[in-house]
């Protein structure tokens, strides 16, 4: 029986999630993190969202919701733009060390109630990062790769960084099958 285009659809979409999350749980066999996600970047209309996530707890889960799907913001940026717009990974051992927080902590309190902006910028104070650029083989870039490791969990390292860089480039493989499925349909 032939699928349908939508059923084809439908069919990519879940391969994709699938996928995304198989790595998402293999990054979590090799790194003690505490959340972790491929965020998508929507150009056209300069947006974030995640394709997959995955946080230990509830309480990570709450701090990180509402900074997950936002406007794509390169004065204001987390994590994910930071990486984006460096054309690099980046490993933050301590956001009080990364150049990037004073405008990030600003954006979280102008663009969320009081609660959440606590909760979030709470949440940033109290981990690491590493935020590895998703890119097509063309060179063609769809998002990042983020992990954190919140304490008591020790620092991520310079080895979790590499370790970060091969998922991301697996990942890329997963999306640009993806969209080019998608673009057959």
């Amino acid at each position: 029986m032939k699928q349908t285009g939508t059923e084809d659809a439908v069919s990519t979409e879940a391969w994709l999630q699938q996928t995304l999350d198989e790595i998402l749980a293999r990054v979590r066999q090799l790194l003690a993190v505490t959340g972790c996600a491929f965020q998508v970047v929507d150009w056209e209309r300069g947006a974030i969202r995640p394709a997959a996530a995955w946080f230990a707890d509830e309480e990570t889960r709450e701090a990180l919701a509402p900074v997950l799907t936002r406007t794509y913001d390169r004065e204001r940026g987390g994590v994910t733009e930071a990486a984006i717009e460096a054309g690099e990974a980046l490993l933050i051992g301590s956001v009080e060390d990364w150049a990037g927080a004073s405008a990030l902590r600003r954006r979280l309190y102008e663009q969320l109630d009081p609660v959440a902006a606590e909760r979030a910028w709470a949440w940033y104070e109290s981990s690491s990062y590493i935020s590895c650029p998703v890119r097509t083989g063309d060179g063609r870039t769809l998002g990042v790769l983020a992990i954190s490791s919140s304490r008591p969990h020790p620092p991520l390292t310079a080895e979790d960084l590499r370790v970060v860089e091969v998922f991301a480039d697996l990942a890329a493989l997963a999306l640009e099958r993806a969209q080019r499925a998608r673009e057959a349909l």
